[in-house]
């Protein structure tokens, strides 16, 4: 534990110019390439393709619905899904 002494004792701390020129240095670098991965993370969190959690979220919510939509049609129609989609191709001309 510090006694008062030790604690009112003053730290005297003194650089010279060319020390404080290499930590200028070094924090500039240290600060670039914090910058640059904040910029990374940020890209990466802005990205709509690819497989990122944003574009994930997307596509399962629209194969839920459009499955939903195959489903109902099956109950309304007697089409089966498999029967929807070969009438699609044929109506897009691919059969």
């Amino acid at each position: 534990m510090e006694t008062d002494q030790e604690q009112e004792q003053e730290i005297d701390v003194t650089l010279t110019p060319e020390e404080l020129r290499e930590q200028a240095r070094r924090l500039d670098k240290l600060a670039k390439e914090w910058r640059e991965e904040r910029l990374q993370e940020e890209r990466e969190a802005n990205r709509k393709f690819g497989f990122v959690p944003f574009a994930e979220t997307i596509n399962g919510r629209f194969a839920m619905f459009f499955f939903i939509v195959g489903l109902l049609t099956e109950y309304w129609t007697g089409f089966t899904i498999v029967d929807q989609i070969e009438y699609m191709l044929e109506i897009l001309g691919f059969k």
